[in-house]
């Protein structure tokens, strides 16, 4: 039976995910969740397929929700959701941004509502868009590779789709994430079988400067794993493909980049190994 080897790298603020994931049920099963803040105000559930990605937002908020994609994880350039929901009725629109500015209004409509409520916890947007819109002037493509979330929400509903309400400096953020390298759970490598093992590449606690923006660099050595295995999971690899490790001429030494967002450059905030 072939030998496979689990490179997991630990960034903490994943870690407390799934309590707080655990605390909405979606309107539909989705593959993939994450919990963007760090307070837990805002949970992103997403599912996709070869033409299409689904991204359904609860959000602690009874004001409005907005989500985009952008290439700095910044306002300016980014491709722009906000919804809201006032008296039953949800509001929604597809927006772009063309400054350091309230967002515009698209030309063409091209994320498409598929849900809205508001309920004691706050509000649920759910909505599809088309990877490739095939506007490269209002719309971002949604490809394979990390990708910068940018999300915003207010506690006040907007009196319309051009007067957007400051959100703020604390009730918004950027997170980082590969929307489309990522595996179900229910793959057939699962991390219970018993040809797999796995070696953790952790941070431990980090105090996180007061700065927009940090990257946190280590250096981490190999064990001896016995010889030639097969990488499967850093990124998720089809299930004909392992990268070698292990083996005389591979590397054993691995080299971790973690990013950290810290819009509102708070300071004296740790992120525990819990």
């Amino acid at each position: 039976m072939a030998n496979y080897f689990i490179v997991a790298l630990g960034v903490v603020s994943y870690l407390a995910v799934a309590k707080g994931l655990l605390r909405v049920t979606p309107t539909e099963p989705f593959n993939y969740s994450i919990q963007v803040d760090t307070s837990g105000n805002y949970l992103l559930f997403w599912k996709f397929n070869d033409t299409h990605i689904t991204f359904e937002v609860h959000v602690k908020t009874h004001g409005y929700v907005g989500f985009g994609l952008s290439d700095n994880g910044k306002m300016y350039p980014a491709d722009i959701v906000v919804g809201w929901v006032e008296d039953g009725v949800t509001h929604f629109k597809d927006y772009h941004t063309t400054a350091h500015a309230p967002p515009v209004v698209d030309k063409h409509q091209d994320w498409f509502l598929l849900h809205g409520e508001e309920n004691d916890s706050g509000t649920v947007l759910k909505f599809v868009r088309a990877l490739d819109t095939c506007d490269k002037v209002e719309d971002k493509k949604i490809e394979d590779g990390t990708i910068r979330l940018i999300y915003s929400y207010h506690p006040r509903d907007p009196a319309s789709n051009d007067s957007l309400l400051y959100h703020g400096p604390e009730d918004r953020g950027t997170k980082s994430l590969s929307l489309l390298s990522v595996s179900s759970v229910s793959s057939a490598r699962s991390s219970a079988d018993t040809d797999i093992k796995t070696y953790d590449f952790l941070n431990g606690n980090f105090l996180i400067p007061p700065a927009d923006t940090t990257y946190n660099c280590r250096v981490f050595r190999m064990p001896n794993i016995g010889g030639k295995h097969h990488m499967i999971k850093t990124f998720y690899y089809p299930d004909h493909v392992g990268v070698s490790v292990g083996a005389p001429d591979d590397p054993d030494t691995y080299f971790m980049e973690t990013h950290y967002d810290n819009p509102a450059k708070k300071s004296g905030s740790t992120i525990y190994l819990v």
